[in-house]
């Protein structure tokens, strides 16, 4: 009840540290997973009890994550990040625990409509024991703090696990590996190129968190950037191939997008701002963000 007598600062809480563009997020992997399965197998779209199961599994478990990282980095944001409406005093722990408890309610709710099947469950366990070893910090706190590289390899795994579990939950014959290569690939590099581009930072917004620009440098991370932005380029014209979605529309678009890139990750490079990063950031979404609509579009209007 006191959760209820606490709902403008739970919702001040939502809005900086779990705002609306999670629940799009989470239906955008949803669609994107299952207009990838659906096209693996040629199959029709069709609306069921499934797609709302899979969109709870992966918006609670999203919101999980986020609930672990408020209890795990607590002390450190107490110093990092004094701003916060946790560190503030104005939202407690117990109460986001309190709706980490009911998000986990939420999530087997949506696992019930979600085929019965022994791999599904395997697949879901196997989610939440990387989750826990990612809430324990994989037992090896202050070395892996000290990692940002590795750190982050780890944690981007997991929502490549939560994407591919999902494709297999659509999935009802045999398909070919190879799409779940494409898949991770994807999903796993687009995540590095966000993760490395909001963690080059212009010297003006440099904290005491640990970032790549902080370590390499500007120059050095924005190279990483490009590298990695290549790869993923690389990935999405072999995912789109394979699911014969690569045509002169979407490799024209995809050329764009690579030009436009390119340029504003060299123009940080040589001017980083705030502004510039912002703009590097937009860049990313706007490559992943093709990549993941793009099948869905297909599949909706062939």
């Amino acid at each position: 009840m006191f959760i209820l007598s606490n709902k403008k600062n739970i919702g001040m809480w939502f809005k900086e540290r779990f705002p609306a563009i999670n629940f799009s997020t989470a239906l955008l992997m949803v669609l994107f997973a299952k207009s990838t399965a659906l096209l693996e197998e040629k199959s029709s779209w069709t609306w069921q009890w499934q797609d709302l199961g899979c969109f709870l599994l992966i918006a609670t478990h999203l919101f999980l994550l986020r609930v672990f990282d408020e209890h795990k980095d607590h002390q450190s944001d107490q110093i990092n990040h004094p701003e916060r409406v946790i560190q503030k005093g104005l939202v407690s722990l117990t109460e986001i625990k309190i709706l980490g408890a009911f998000a986990f309610v939420i999530q087997i709710l949506g696992f019930l409509l979600i085929p019965f099947q022994m791999t599904n469950i395997l697949l879901w366990l196997g989610i939440w024991g990387w989750t826990f070893l990612m809430t324990k910090e994989f037992f090896a706190k202050d070395w892996l703090r000290s990692k940002l590289f590795i750190y982050s390899f780890l944690h981007l795994l997991i929502s490549p696990a939560l994407v591919l579990s999902i494709v297999s939950f659509y999935q009802s014959g045999d398909s070919s590996p190879a799409i779940y290569y494409f898949v991770f690939g994807v999903l796993f590099s687009s995540g590095w190129f966000y993760e490395l581009t909001r963690k080059n930072k212009a010297p003006s917004e440099e904290t005491k968190d640990i970032t790549f620009s902080n370590l390499w440098g500007v120059q050095k991370s924005t190279y990483a950037q490009f590298l990695i932005f290549n790869i993923f380029i690389t990935l999405s014209l072999g995912y789109l191939s394979h699911l014969m979605l690569l045509n002169i529309t979407s490799l024209a678009i995809l050329v764009f997008i690579y030009f436009l890139t390119s340029a504003t990750l060299f123009n940080f490079m040589k001017n980083p701002s705030i502004k510039n990063r912002k703009k590097s950031e937009g860049c990313v979404a706007l490559s992943s963000g093709f990549v993941l609509i793009y099948p869905l579009i297909r599949i909706l209007f062939p």
